[in-house]
């Protein structure tokens, strides 16, 4: 991923597309004032764009993201995370009052809402000191994927209320491609009022 724009007038031509490291670092600033992390920062910190992938719904789009103009926010969240691991963008936000520890590693990703699942971009630029948290987290999100899939499949008349948290995911992922299921996301809309 290539998000370094070397011309000064942004354009469709290589080179001219992409980001300043002062246009990186207003993004990168804006997005952790907007959700108010300015301090306090976690070894890791995760930014994920949500998405849904699904084989037969006629809405699909409607579960993308409407910050991303109605695609998937993966690519955002996989951008802004390697923004904010530039030293140079993390030296310009420092300048503006957000002081991000040295040891902070941000991880760029996808949830895709449909069959619970989390996909994270550039594990494999993670550095060996952050590999332990990783593979721990890495667990913890699939348990908590797992958990929400059994919490939306006691809607589904198609799911037993008896099913394991492992079932229930299975479930969801099978609904994501079955061809007879024009509404695999069903069970994210809860509020009862």
């Amino acid at each position: 991923l290539i998000l370094e724009r070397m011309e000064s007038t942004p354009g469709p031509e290589n080179g001219a597309r992409g980001f300043t490291v002062t246009e990186m670092a207003t993004a990168g600033e804006r997005l952790l004032r907007d959700i108010g992390l300015v301090d306090k920062f976690s070894r890791v910190v995760f930014i994920l764009g949500h998405g849904s992938d699904s084989v037969n719904n006629p809405h699909k789009s409607a579960y993308d993201c409407g910050a991303c103009g109605g695609s998937p926010g993966g690519p955002n969240g996989r951008a802004i995370a390697q923004m904010l691991n530039d030293l140079r963008v993390r030296e310009v936000i420092a300048k503006n009052g957000i002081a991000i520890p040295p040891d902070t590693y941000f991880i760029g990703g996808y949830h895709n809402t449909c069959d619970d699942s989390v996909l994270l971009a550039d594990v494999d630029r993670v550095p060996e000191s952050h590999r332990t948290d990783l593979v721990k987290i890495q667990a913890d999100f699939l348990e908590a994927c797992n958990r929400n899939a059994h919490e939306r499949s006691r809607r589904f008349m198609s799911a037993p209320l008896s099913l394991t948290t492992r079932d229930a995911r299975n479930h969801v992922e099978n609904r994501s491609e079955d061809l007879a299921q024009v509404r695999p996301e069903l069970g994210h809309a809860t509020n009862a009022l």
